[in-house]
């Protein structure tokens, strides 16, 4: 059941990754003007962004899972 459970946070922390990113990249870096829309950019580095997004959401849900069963 537990292992579930990490499945599930894990998940969810990649969909945040994943919402993050698009967020940032799709929406308002380039509003603001930091940076060119992704479509502009190659795709190895649009690539290693979203695995860099992802892995950043999975690491924070785990973070918080194991904060939160210490309590």
């Amino acid at each position: 059941f537990e292992q579930k459970i990490r499945l599930y946070s894990n998940l969810k922390g990649a969909l945040a990754g994943l919402a993050l990113w698009t967020g940032s990249y799709l929406g308002w870096l380039p509003a603001v003007g930091i940076l060119t829309p992704v479509t502009q950019q190659p795709w190895r580095r649009n690539l290693l962004m979203i695995v860099a997004h992802v892995i950043w959401g999975v690491t924070l849900s785990e973070i918080l899972r194991k904060l939160n069963a210490d309590k």
